[in-house]
């Protein structure tokens, strides 16, 4: 499973160069954000455990890619180094379990109104992969192995670029991270039709972040 993400995620990032490459690169506007951010949330249950992961920093870049008018392809990493706390679902004092990390790699789009002079509200999506990073855990039986795992992840988001100028910015964001644990799907038929359904568990955190951004080439 963590080989088909991760191949999975090279494809989309492959695709995504091969896309960029089908142009002259001076046609398009490139933007670059350095972003800072906090984020919160993101519980799970286990038998014996409430885990959570501590609200903390977030640190990352995107690289956006301008193909239409209002329309852009980005790549996004966005990384956070936090802590993993537990509480047994009996009741009693949530302690710190391990240190943690989550780094998401993503291909999305964004829309946003270019009609409002320098202010562009936007609203952005994205997929691909996170790589969960967690340390030693106290009864690790109840979490599994310690060790990196990739899940499949999304987000949705929106937020506004504020533009003074042609080429430098200030990005705000808001983003809501879905990360699929242990999820499932599955296709069928029968006499009323067809459908299709996921299911499984979700690790959602909610993330405020600015960024100053700088663009490049033509508007």
């Amino acid at each position: 499973m963590r080989l088909r993400v991760q191949l999975l995620l090279i494809a989309l990032f492959a695709s995504a160069a091969t896309l960029l490459g089908g142009g002259p690169l001076q046609a398009q506007k490139v933007e670059l954000t350095p972003t800072l951010g906090y984020a919160f949330g993101g519980f799970m249950d286990s038998p014996q455990y409430n885990w959570r992961l501590k609200d903390a920093l977030t640190y990352g870049g995107i690289l956006g890619f301008t193909l239409v008018r209002g329309g852009q392809l980005e790549l996004i990493f966005n990384g956070q180094n936090t802590d993993l706390t537990r509480q047994p679902r009996a009741g009693g004092t949530r302690v710190t379990a391990a240190d943690a990390g989550t780094y998401m790699m993503h291909v999305g789009g964004l829309y946003q109104i270019e009609t409002l002079g320098a202010a562009k509200p936007f609203f952005s999506i994205s997929a691909g992969a996170t790589a969960f990073s967690v340390g030693e855990i106290l009864d690790r039986e109840d979490l599994g192995d310690p060790s990196t795992q990739w899940r499949g992840s999304m987000h949705i988001g929106g937020g506004a670029k504020l533009f003074p100028g042609d080429n430098v910015g200030i990005r705000l964001q808001t983003r809501l991270w879905i990360n699929f644990v242990n999820a499932s799907g599955g296709f069928w038929c029968g006499t009323g039709g067809c459908g299709i359904g996921a299911g499984g568990d979700v690790v959602v955190r909610w993330e405020f972040l600015g960024g100053i951004a700088l663009g490049f080439g033509n508007r």
